[in-house]
């Protein structure tokens, strides 16, 4: 093929998570802009910004696997989840929010204490410490931040939900089984919190997205915008919020 390698056919990583940050987007606006808007218009852009979530924690299992410095990847998102949580914290009054950063940082330890478990007999022991050390410290955070006004967003099942796809990750169908398993239990356990309609079953739709994932980065892995999307739109948002109200 003269030299020029084929690309799979499917969805890349990067494609993967510029639709979800789409998605991410349209569930903000239905938050931020509800009273701006009739109750139906807000529950279905709600309802297409469940599936955000689930892609994003696929992709931190991917990230995972292939980063060359965990420790660093790890950092970069505890370190964000901690400069939006303190943003939070001033702009909402003193409300201990945490972020999805905050989350996905527990869930990339979540897997490291896996892999030791998994891969290393010597320090065992010491890795399951470690994973029952994070799945406490996520039930803690979540608990004090309720009691402070606020939440560990997506909270355990957040942590967990990378490592549900991590578990089989050289089976690119198989490893969706926990993960859609860990999904459905997530459903069935939370309340709705709408009484019209449970937003979180339309989380399951993720699945069917990912099985559409080619294993490949992508051509342009857009690695910092991604860094950077979640406060950015965030800011946006509110500020053309203010700007038409």
């Amino acid at each position: 093929m003269n030299g020029v390698r084929a690309t799979k056919f499917g969805l890349s990583g990067t494609a993967l998570k510029l639709i979800a940050a789409a998605l991410m987007i349209i569930d903000h606006a239905g938050l931020i802009f509800e009273p701006m808007m009739n109750r139906t218009s807000f529950l279905v852009l709600r309802a297409i910004g469940r599936v955000s979530m689930p892609v994003f924690a696929f992709m931190i299992a991917e990230g995972c696997r292939y980063t060359s410095d965990r420790r660093r990847y790890f950092a970069n998102l505890f370190l964000l989840g901690v400069i939006c949580t303190s943003v939070m914290y001033v702009v909402m009054d003193n409300t201990v929010q945490l972020s999805i950063f905050t989350t996905f940082s527990l869930g990339v330890l979540a897997i490291y204490a896996y892999d030791g478990i998994v891969g290393d007999k010597k320090s065992r022991f010491s890795h399951i410490l470690l994973l029952v050390a994070v799945v406490v410290s996520a039930v803690a955070l979540d608990m004090f931040a309720e009691r402070n006004g606020g939440l560990l967003e997506y909270g355990i099942t957040g942590v967990l939900l990378p490592l549900s796809a991590y578990i089989f990750k050289k089976h690119r169908f198989l490893r969706l089984l926990p993960f859609a398993a860990l999904l459905a239990l997530s459903c069935l356990l939370q309340e709705g919190g709408y009484p019209e309609i449970h937003l979180e079953w339309f989380s399951l739709v993720s699945v069917a997205l990912l099985a559409l994932y080619n294993g490949e980065r992508g051509r342009y892995p857009m690695k910092y915008f991604f860094y950077v999307f979640y406060p950015l739109h965030i800011v946006m948002l509110y500020g053309i919020f203010y700007l038409i109200q």
